[in-house]
This record gives C-alpha cells, sequence and structure tokens, in this order.
C-alpha cells in the first residue's frame, strides 16, 4: 500500500504483509486524513470461505470519501455468490441483479468460466460492479 501525492509529509510508503487491524477509530481518521490515495495490487482479502483478490487505486479524500477504480479477481464466483447470499452479506435485489448480469458474462468467456475478474468502480464510498451498487464503504469500514 503506496500513499501518492501525500502532502502532509507523515507517511509516504507502507508495505503489508498479512493483515493490519486499527482499532482506536481516532488513529484510523487520522491515518486516512494524510492520505490522498491508496495503490493496491494483488491483495488478497481474508474474507473466510471466499478470498478475493483486488488491484487499483483507491483515492481518499479527508480520509472519509473514497473514489477510484479497482480489478476483482474471484476464483470460483458461483461459489462466492451463493456464499455472499447466504450469510447475507448483500441484499437479496443485488444477488438476483449480479447473478442474472455474471451468468450472461460469464457463459460467453472462453478461459476459465469459474475465475472472474471484473472492474468495480468507487465513487463516494459506493462500490459498484458495472451499474449495480454492491457495497457501501462507509457503513463496511465505519467511517
Amino acid at each position: 500500500v503506496s500513499s501518492l501525492g501525500s502532502n502532509s509529509g507523515i507517511l509516504r510508503k507502507i508495505s503489508l504483509d498479512g493483515e493490519i487491524e486499527i482499532l482506536d477509530k481516532r488513529i484510523q481518521r487520522n491515518l486516512l486524513s494524510n492520505i490522498n490515495a491508496i495503490k493496491v495490487n494483488n491483495f488478497q482479502m481474508n474474507l473466510g470461505a471466499i478470498n478475493p483478490t483486488i488491484s487499483g487505486t483507491l483515492h481518499v479524500e479527508n480520509g472519509t470519501n473514497f473514489s477510484g477504480k479497482m480489478q476483482l479477481r474471484v476464483a470460483d464466483w458461483k461459489y462466492t455468490l451463493n456464499h455472499l447470499e447466504k450469510n447475507n452479506l448483500l441484499e437479496a435485489e443485488t444477488v438476483m441483479l449480479l447473478r442474472g448480469g455474471l451468468y450472461l458474462l460469464m457463459s460467453q468467456k472462453k478461459a476459465n468460466p469459474a475465475i472472474l475478474q471484473v472492474p468495480l468502480s468507487i465513487k463516494n464510498n459506493q462500490v459498484f460492479l458495472g451499474p449495480i451498487k454492491i457495497l457501501n464503504l462507509e457503513y463496511t469500514l465505519k467511517i
């Protein structure tokens, strides 16, 4: 994870090997307020039964407003979608829209049809897969 263009002089670059958890929200807000962008390259998230990988750049404004473009890679998209649905991690309507769109997209794929690689866009803390809003970062990150 790198700070891009930070004008604070406090933080230039952080390398992570594993997980980081900031328990003190005051420190989290202070750290994020000194970062303009976070560049992620093949970051594998450990989410229990599913382990998606993301790459891209996340721009940060005032430590609480995120925007950017990312690539999401999931090894078994059908299992992942079923897991998200079964554990109520996405709204039922969102799962239905994703399932329909992904079945159409993946049916046209010639290479390994289980591996999903799609662009995500983030705007005003909302994460979108195409036109479908899938996540609110404010709620998820509790910022």
